[in-house]
């Protein structure tokens, strides 16, 4: 309405009344300041969002600043937490025989809380071997310091993160159900694998001296390698689990396979909701073995 009257003074040549003139003025003041008002909200908006990102970016550095800090622990501490780590899990995984009547008992414990801490430095010593034997086939070499503090820091991860694990293996040991304890244990030690796997990735990828397809083959190289070694030597290395229905022994050579046995546990969870430990000499509670 304002414009419109606006324009009709001008096209007709008449002289804007003082009322008129104050009250364009006042609209022109208000403008201004709303633009300025504006400009200040996005400039305040803009600062506020680089503080924002300023404070995400200063928290990722300090997180990976700890976790950088943690993967360079001296080796001795790495070596010292991993064991005893790895000896928890690995008398988690015996407990059964314990608890289960007539069983083998602190000889089956014994060998389970000592097998565990074996099989993943032998798994890790085997790896280390084969990475540093592989690398140089790519025209590159890795310094075997890196490669033993990488080593070591996937030693660490790997048994840090079956702690939890071994919390849930004590309570179905404690049910007694063979089947839900055997897959439980290949599961968890592959997730536990897996985060271990990522830390040495982690250790070698933050040597800037090594290019990028060095660093992508040593990687993984110890994926496969150590992947597959656990899961010969851990089947190798049995009874890791023991069967209380036979007697001890250190090492077990009637087995039809690692993977016969996920499948036969498998189809005796989903057939039985999994298989009892046995009193000793007696046949699983399904009269067949090993499924």
């Amino acid at each position: 309405m304002l414009v419109r009257v606006a324009r009709m003074l001008l096209d007709n040549g008449v002289p804007w009344p003082p009322s008129v003139e104050n009250v364009i003025k006042e609209v022109a003041k208000r403008v201004q300041q709303q633009e300025v008002n504006s400009a200040s909200g996005k400039i305040q908006e803009t600062t506020d969002n680089l503080t924002i990102h300023r404070s995400k970016t200063s928290t990722n550095e300090n997180v990976r600043s700890k976790i950088y800090g943690f993967m360079q622990l001296s080796v001795f501490y790495k070596i010292i937490i991993a064991l005893f780590s790895l000896s928890i899990f690995g008398f988690c995984l015996g407990f059964h025989a314990v608890i289960t009547p007539e069983a083998s008992g602190l000889a089956q414990l014994a060998a389970s809380t000592i097998k565990m801490p074996i099989l993943i430095a032998v798994s890790s010593i085997v790896s280390v071997g084969v990475v540093y034997v592989c690398c140089p086939l790519v025209g590159g070499k890795i310094d075997q310091i890196d490669l033993s503090q990488s080593a070591m820091s996937c030693l660490l991860i790997t048994a840090l993160a079956l702690l939890p694990a071994a919390l849930i293996e004590l309570v179905l040991a404690s049910l007694e159900n063979y089947s839900l304890t055997v897959l439980f244990a290949y599961a968890a030690l592959s997730v536990a694998g897996l985060l271990g796997c990522s830390a040495f990735a982690y250790m070698i990828n933050i040597e800037n001296r090594y290019n990028k397809s060095l660093r992508l083959t040593a990687s993984a190289v110890w994926v496969v390698c150590f992947g597959l070694s656990n899961a010969e030597l851990g089947w190798r290395m049995r009874p890791l689990i023991g069967w209380t229905g036979q007697n001890f022994t250190i090492f077990r050579h009637d087995d039809p396979g690692m993977f016969s046995q996920i499948r036969c546990e498998l189809r005796n969870t989903f057939n039985f909701g999994g298989i009892k430990f046995p009193k000793a000499g007696e046949e699983s509670d399904t009269k067949e073995w090993p499924c």
